[in-house]
């Protein structure tokens, strides 16, 4: 399992070193972080967090939900690596 965190400047620069992703998560992306989701395979979990506002895609399906308050967006993603391992 590889986790890699990117910001958008690095992205922009240099580019990923790797590629394919089983899951993508994005916080509050830029258009340029959002270049990611074209990079993942058909079977693969794209999480993205826009405000308060969580979408989920596995598999074709899209979940939508919006975050209570308080409620931290890691939860979301860590929840997530689980379907994955």
């Amino acid at each position: 399992m590889l986790i890699a965190e990117y910001d958008g400047n690095t992205l922009e620069e240099a580019g990923m070193f790797y590629t394919g992703s089983n899951m993508v998560v994005l916080d509050n992306p830029s258009e340029i972080e959002k270049v990611l989701i074209r990079d993942v395979f058909d079977d693969s979990t794209v999480i993205i967090k826009e405000g308060d506002k969580i979408s989920i895609r596995r598999k074709g399906l899209l979940e939508q939900y919006t975050l209570e308050a308080g409620e931290p967006f890691t939860r979301v993603y860590l929840k997530e690596i689980g379907t994955i391992v």
